[in-house]
């Protein structure tokens, strides 16, 4: 029995010591199309506070657009919500969706998966964000609330029409205004 006891050790030791080492060696790895762009210290402050991560490519693909599961699923790393998956899950972003159900987050993709993996509108974002700290303002009042919070400067001025809220927000985007 001890033979077994010490065997069983040694095996979680190793596994500990590997996990430990391959989850160091993930966190250096560079993107590698952020250098030089805008956002590179925030996509990198993002990288390193396991907001985001990379494609399998080792891209993150600033400039493209997000889609409204990725922005729910940047958004819940950013505040550190840890949906718990179930069984019964369809779309990589089910259990994070179910959150945002039971929050009443103002999502569109609730009821069909496909809107999901569409590009999600500034406008959209302000209310997501404005959600999440209680109040259910929509369309300009959202835009206006994180106008007024400094949590955004708009796109072209700070006004509720220099937010651009019908305009699509890109990834690196996306993380300024988390970080924000």
């Amino acid at each position: 029995m001890k033979k077994s006891t010490k065997w069983f050790a040694s095996v979680v030791v190793t596994c500990t010591m590997l996990s430990t080492i391959i989850l160091m060696y993930a966190a250096a790895v560079p993107l590698t199309d952020t250098s030089n762009h805008w956002a590179e210290s925030t996509i990198k402050w993002a990288q390193e506070n396991e907001v985001v991560d990379g494609y399998p490519d080792g891209s993150f693909l600033p400039d493209k657009q997000i889609t409204e599961a990725e922005f729910l699923g940047m958004f819940s790393k950013a505040y550190g919500i840890k949906p718990v998956p179930n069984n019964k899950m369809n779309h990589w972003a089910d259990a994070i969706y179910d959150f945002a159900k039971q929050q009443n987050y103002p999502m569109n993709g609730f009821a069909d998966a496909a809107i999901r993996n569409e590009a999600i509108n500034r406008q959209k974002v302000a209310e997501i964000i404005v959600g999440s700290v209680g109040y259910n303002f929509t369309s300009g009042d959202a835009i206006q609330y994180l106008l007024a919070k400094g949590y955004s400067s708009g796109k072209d001025s700070a006004t509720i029409e220099g937010y651009k809220g019908a305009d699509s927000l890109t990834r690196a985007e996306a993380i300024h205004l988390l970080r924000t």
